[in-house]
């Protein structure tokens, strides 16, 4: 009898060390030990890309700038002005044209009247010596006797534009017959006449003078 008890206590403690009887309302229920971990599974393959997505339409066209202020005009360029003539000289205290001067009336006669499209402007001076008055009064007497040789050789009197400006502006300062001599003058200025295409390059009224 004790044989047989030790055999079923030795039993009882082999089956604690694998299984672990559990008591509940079923009666016992015996328990083997865990399992080993499982290993995990391969990954498995990606999904496909989806469908590429639709562009969205454009934005609106944004409003049109106002076009900035109109530039200022510039100023008026210099007309043309040929002053390859020479002046016409002048004795002291004299207003009528030297013989040795009629040269240069004549040449400048012929240039206006073979190109219409210019006129002339005569400025007349004195040398220094008279008073201001005096020498205003002479220049005046010089620039009409310029004006009229002009108009004699057919010259249009509209083509013709005088100045007279006594002892302004003097060629030179010395006070010797020389520089006085420079003063006693008619400057020539062959300009192109207002609202009239110019015939002739500067080029060409030289070559006609």
């Amino acid at each position: 009898m004790r044989r047989v008890l030790f055999v079923a206590a030795a039993l009882v403690v082999v089956a604690g060390c694998s299984a672990r009887p559990v008591g509940g309302p079923d009666g016992w229920k015996v328990y083997g030990p865990s399992g080993p971990q499982g290993v995990a599974g391969p990954a498995g393959l990606a999904g496909a890309a989806g469908p590429q997505g639709i562009a969205g339409a454009p934005g609106q066209m944004g409003p049109q700038g106002q076009a900035g202020a109109v530039g200022a005009v510039g100023p008026k360029g210099a007309d043309f002005v040929w002053t390859a003539f020479s002046d016409v000289l002048f004795d002291f205290n004299r207003a009528e044209i030297r013989e040795s001067e009629a040269s240069k009336i004549a040449d400048l006669a012929s240039v206006l009247k073979s190109h219409p499209g210019y006129k002339v402007e005569l400025e007349a001076y004195t040398d220094p010596r008279g008073t201001d008055k005096y020498n205003l009064a002479l220049s005046r007497r010089r620039v009409d006797a310029v004006r009229s040789a002009l108009v004699a050789a057919g010259v249009p009197a509209d083509a013709i534009e005088v100045g007279a400006y006594g002892q302004m502006t003097p060629k030179c300062a010395a006070k010797t017959e020389e520089c006085w001599q420079l003063g006693r003058r008619v400057e020539v200025k062959v300009i192109p006449a207002a609202g009239a295409e110019a015939s002739a390059s500067p080029q060409q009224l030289g070559q006609a003078k």
